[in-house]
């Protein structure tokens, strides 16, 4: 739970996001009107949050009152609220249609706003039974002008027929309730008293660069940049490319799998209009499956980080990205089930031989819920062959790791820690963390 001066509860706003004044917000055959179900969804999940310890503040207690956002996120604010929830039914066009699913919406993605928003979109998929729209960015002021985690979130679309019977249903009603409910506990376990446990940890062991990094703060993005930036925060170099000329300027491209997070500010327009041609960019992700760009990995099965939406991390041979894939990267295998891995099983992945020679090396591997970044140097000619790799990785007690190049090193931090080595500039992924 929460730790608070003199002990106080957590504190929850809940936001009804929209009044009965409120023009438009109703289904087109009128049966169902937004602000009546937010009103009694705000009733339902105050109770719940209540029998679990948690006090809340309501930004809108006047179903009959309508209240700017800029109103409700100061009554928030001076709350001095941990978190604020706002409860929303979807909508869109004119006329009946299929647009459906769960959704939530945040500030900036990266944040701890959005891992609020993860840990209520992992209770609420399974439980729900809709479609899982993800978390996504709004500029809002509600979300916007919050002085905690606030999270918008949408519990279906009252433009679906068979979604408007959803939430005009009393039992979809508790099971939202509770699938917010459920989400806010587990974010304050993971945030709460227990929240040192949950940041990523950077060590220095002799040589060895590790960073330990729990699943929820995890994320890959596609840069095709210079390697060293002050508008990104944690972040550490990785990931296998090549170069790549356009009209005189030069660009890099994943070699094999790869499902990252993408900013067109973050690449130049030579780079995007590869990937576009070759349909790797499907909204705010750039997703490459094994060959297509590297000849070298066509038809072959990469072994490949694999974060997905819901579940564990794990390490999978793989010819394309799946379904269901928030995260992913391709590497040369070092261990697989706590076991050496051959050097045939390197080559039979379509690595060659560059990616073991001497210098800086940056792996990748998994423990549990926590993904482990080590970044140090190797002195034989094929960290492979001669288990130089595995005899460092072994000592972190890893299920499986990967070898993911990088050229060089770059661990950068707007907090303590700094480290920069190598000549080459050019990347194609950072973590983030």
């Amino acid at each position: 739970m929460n730790h608070h001066p003199n002990n106080r509860k957590p504190l929850v706003a809940i936001d009804a996001g929209v009044s009965k004044k409120a023009q438009g917000r109703a289904s087109f055959d009128g049966s169902f009107q937004e602000a009546e179900f937010t009103f009694d969804l705000q009733r339902r999940l105050q109770k719940l949050l209540h029998a679990n310890g948690i006090d809340t503040v309501l930004t809108m207690p006047d179903e009959d009152r309508p209240a700017p956002q800029l109103e409700r996120c100061m009554a928030a604010n001076q709350a001095a609220a941990d978190i604020l929830i706002s409860l929303r039914a979807a909508a869109f066009g004119q006329d009946w249609n299929t647009d459906s699913g769960w959704g939530a919406f945040v500030y900036r993605r990266g944040s701890r706003a959005e891992e609020l928003a993860q840990s209520i979109r992992r209770a609420s998929i399974p439980l729900l039974g809709l479609a899982d729209r993800g978390v996504m960015e709004s500029p809002q002021c509600l979300l916007r002008k919050a002085q905690m985690p606030a999270v918008r979130i949408e519990h279906g679309f009252y433009t679906n027929r068979e979604e408007l019977s959803r939430l005009q249903d009393d039992a979809y009603r508790d099971a939202c309730a509770k699938a917010d409910c459920d989400g806010i506990m587990d974010y304050f376990q993971a945030y709460g008293e227990n929240a040192d446990q949950r940041k990523s940890i950077y060590q220095k062991i002799r040589q060895i660069h590790v960073i330990r990094i729990p699943l929820e703060r995890f994320r890959i993005q596609w840069w095709d940049q210079n390697r060293y930036t002050d508008s990104v925060g944690n972040y550490a170099g990785c990931g296998h490319f090549f170069s790549v000329w356009d009209e005189g300027i030069r660009h890099t491209l994943p070699l094999a799998n790869l499902c990252a997070d993408f900013q067109t500010g973050s690449a130049n327009i030579y780079a995007i209009r590869r990937l576009r041609e070759k349909g790797c960019i499907s909204g705010n992700k750039v997703i490459c499956s094994s060959g297509d760009f590297a000849l070298e990995f066509q038809e072959k099965a990469p072994h490949t980080l694999l974060i997905p939406k819901m579940g564990v991390p794990s390490i999978e041979p793989l010819s394309k990205i799946p379904e269901g894939t928030a995260y992913a990267i391709a590497g040369a295998p070092v261990i697989l089930g706590g076991r050496r891995v051959p050097y045939s099983v390197v080559r039979q992945d379509g690595w060659n031989e560059s990616i073991s020679d001497p210098g800086f090396h940056s792996f990748l591997g998994i423990s549990g819920r926590t993904v482990v970044y080590a970044a140090f140097p190797t002195q034989s000619p094929n960290l492979f062959e001669s288990g130089e790799a595995y005899e460092v990785l072994s000592s972190f007690q890893l299920e499986a790791a990967i070898e993911v190049g990088g050229c060089g090193l770059a661990i950068r931090s707007r907090g303590a820690f700094q480290m920069d080595k190598g000549e080459n500039k050019m990347v194609n992924t950072i973590i983030t963390f």
